[in-house]
């Protein structure tokens, strides 16, 4: 065994940037074993199980479960590579448009907080509006509020289902 070949658990993990724990658990569930185990018991990693763990830290940041690693790692394929490498981008790509949903509807809710902080109550007023879409749900006429609740829980699902863009003002008239 060679000394330039080879390096102990430590110098491995100091390398990959990862605790010795790491390594241990993933040697535990098969997704990177040492290249040789003394009669000790002391582990040590070749140089090439680098590019290895350089895979699966990739993988891991893209979200890729351990299992799925596993499964990649023991049938190796550029072709494979490519199909999770295609997978973990359109991931990334619905979580972008998540996130950007996400910031317009805080940017609105912000916007109509505000406006709500200077609106003169019980004093009416006549402003002109762009022009805008309104939805709307058939409430209770008994004024059942659970069940007006749940439709208005409803038209929202819809929404979302349907890649409906909307705010969350509800008012009623």
């Amino acid at each position: 065994m060679s000394a330039n070949q080879f390096m102990t658990t430590s110098e491995f993990a100091r390398i990959c940037g990862v605790s010795k724990h790491t390594l241990f658990h993933y040697d535990d569930i098969g997704i990177l074993q040492p290249e040789y185990v003394n009669e000790k018991g002391y582990r040590y990693y070749s140089v090439k199980q680098f590019f290895i763990f350089d895979i699966i830290a990739t993988l891991q940041q893209a979200k890729t479960p351990l299992c799925e690693i596993k499964a990649y790692l023991e049938h190796k394929t550029p072709a494979g590579f490519l199909a999770i490498l295609a997978e973990k981008s359109a991931e990334l790509r619905r979580e972008e448009k998540k996130i950007r949903r996400m910031q317009q509807l805080l940017a609105a809710t912000t916007k109509m907080t505000r406006a709500a902080l200077t609106t003169v109550c019980q004093t009416p007023s006549i402003e002109q509006m762009p022009a805008e879409y309104l939805m709307t749900v058939p409430l209770s006429s008994q004024g059942i509020e659970k069940e007006d609740v749940q439709k208005i829980g409803q038209h929202f699902h819809y929404c979302a289902a349907h890649h409906i863009e909307y705010e969350y003002p509800v008012g009623v008239i």
